[in-house]
């Protein structure tokens, strides 16, 4: 007989837990009613007679900053929408003045000049704002983040 520990329900309704796997040890497995394979089907059906199955947990939902954070990280635009919305917000001259200012990075400069896309947290980016003395929600509104 198969050992199996760790069992609990999932959001599907499902069965996450671990089997003993005789080649590979503990492994992660999902067993449902349904599986294709026998073996899986009899898992499932063990599991659940014999009560042995936690049940399902909801993740906690994500407080306002791991969403801002998540947003900010998946934020990119492309050059003609960086530059579109720099003009819009009335930055697009200060930025550009960038170039010409000793005190602005080589990388900076050749990022303006190249860079085919712009994302939110790049490094240069957050750089290039500090030195212009833009906060976080201005660049936020930037990428479209409200």
């Amino acid at each position: 007989m198969m050992q199996i520990r760790s069992a609990k329900y999932n959001k599907s309704g499902t069965v996450d837990c671990e089997i003993d796997h005789p080649v590979h040890g503990w492994i992660p497995f999902t067993a449902s009613p349904s599986d294709v394979e026998k073996r899986g089907r009899d898992i499932f059906s063990e599991l659940s007679s014999g009560g042995r199955i936690a049940p399902y947990v909801a993740p906690p939902l994500p407080t306002a900053e791991e969403v801002l954070a998540s947003k900010r990280s998946a934020a990119v635009l492309t050059r003609r929408e960086f530059f579109q919305a720099l003009d819009i917000a009335g930055l697009y001259d200060s930025v550009m003045s960038l170039k010409t200012d000793p005190a602005t990075p080589r990388a900076t400069i050749i990022d303006l000049e190249t860079a085919a896309t712009f994302e939110r947290n790049w490094p240069t980016l957050i750089q290039a704002a500090q030195q212009l003395g833009l906060s976080d929600t201005q660049i936020d509104a930037l990428f479209g983040i409200v």
